[in-house]
């Protein structure tokens, strides 16, 4: 490895140990355990399903639709029906240290089941579309380093604390769920394009009026190799419902995002999330051979011809880490509103505060973001 003047191999090893261990003590890991169902929820709870699409292999160590790491030449589906606690404080999900949940104190898994094909799914998806308040359905794109249920319980968190009144999905790609997998990781992501191209067309089928998807860090790169696929075959808004593609923090090479973007085109409407202060990006870049990542890339006029949405947090007040998109509900119901908007999305920084527009409209309040997502994983 060729390193800048002033540079040696043991320095850049340990910066990157450094990171990794900065960015992993604050991490509280969620095993499929935490998913089984405990009882039904008091009428007095607020209960989200989440959906969920994966090319994990089953976990057979345990019963029930719980996946793990392996990957599968298959799609699998499931439903999860997770419970909110009264004592809930918005951005963080609260869960038992040890023992069984306290329904009024932690988020639990009231009810799941798996669904065996995607016919079943379909039914689901059409189910949940027709029952709730709100036509959009939302596809969230896990990143790097994520357990199963880490993810089953961040959508429940975003939805919840963004008071989504839409259909939530999980795409569950195979996460090694350790930093030191960053390569199977990445390796992962490429088994996973045709089980999120089937869930798109399953989703585009299922009565939505509009289909968002919100992706982050590693989870970016596979959306947008998912995208230039479906470009490609000419149907990159699958029948017109993909409105918005929110790409949070993403960990994609800048030259590699430009070339897909060439291919994709206008639509869907893509806004990208970056931060220069986003320590995992820098380590990612080192990784990456000094390749820049378009999650902490300045922009260019280039990127603004082909018409993508660049949203500068990096002097925004209270931003920290990497996870930082899932900390605040503030955030997160600027982003679903925007995703609503048959428009698209649009943002500003307004002296170091980050406003969101749809179309003409102010759609969001002055987006704060607090802290990282795994260690808002409290542990009482």
């Amino acid at each position: 490895m060729i390193l800048p003047r002033g540079w040696n191999k043991s320095i850049v090893h340990g910066a990157l140990a450094a990171v990794v261990l900065a960015l992993s003590a604050c991490a509280t890991r969620l095993d499929n355990s935490t998913l089984e169902p405990v009882t039904e929820a008091p009428d007095d709870l607020t209960v989200h399903s989440v959906l969920v699409a994966t090319n994990r292999e089953p976990d057979t160590g345990q019963q029930g639709p719980y996946f793990e790491r392996a990957r599968s030449p298959t799609t699998s589906f499931a439903r999860f029906d997770i419970s909110v606690p009264k004592r809930h404080k918005k951005g963080k999900i609260e869960l038992p240290g040890r023992g069984r949940p306290n329904l009024d104190r932690h988020f639990a898994s009231v009810a799941s089941d798996l669904l065996p094909d995607e016919d079943v799914f379909l039914s689901e998806l059409r189910h949940h579309v027709a029952n709730n308040e709100s036509k959009t359905l939302m596809i969230f794109v896990h990143g790097f380093d994520t357990e199963f249920a880490e993810g089953v319980y961040y959508v429940a968190q975003m939805k919840h604390d963004a008071q989504f009144k839409g259909t939530a999905v999980l795409l569950a790609w195979p996460s090694g769920g350790r930093w030191l997998d960053y390569v199977y990781d990445r390796e992962s992501i490429m088994t996973a394009r045709d089980a999120l191209e089937q869930t798109l067309r399953l989703a585009s089928q299922s009565g939505a009026e509009r289909i968002g998807i919100i992706a982050h860090s590693m989870g970016c790169y596979l959306t947008m190799e998912t995208l230039r696929s479906a470009a490609i075959a000419g149907d990159p808004t699958f029948n017109g419902k993909l409105h918005t593609v929110i790409l949070a923090t993403p960990d994609i090479a800048v030259d590699v995002f430009k070339s897909q973007m060439h291919r994709i085109g206008a639509d869907p409407k893509i806004a990208v999330q970056r931060s220069r202060n986003d320590k995992f990006l820098r380590a990612a870049r080192i990784i990456a051979g000094e390749s820049e990542r378009i999650g902490s890339y300045e922009g260019d006029p280039e990127l603004a011809k082909l018409g993508v949405e660049m949203i500068d947090l990096t002097d925004t007040r209270q931003i920290t880490g990497h996870y930082a998109v899932f900390g605040d509900p503030e955030v997160l119901n600027a982003i679903f509103v925007g995703m609503e908007a048959s428009r698209g999305m649009r943002a500003r920084n307004n002296g170091g505060q980050l406003v969101v527009e749809a179309g003409e409209d102010v759609v969001g309040s002055i987006l704060r973001f607090f802290g990282a997502p795994l260690s808002a994983m409290r542990l009482d």
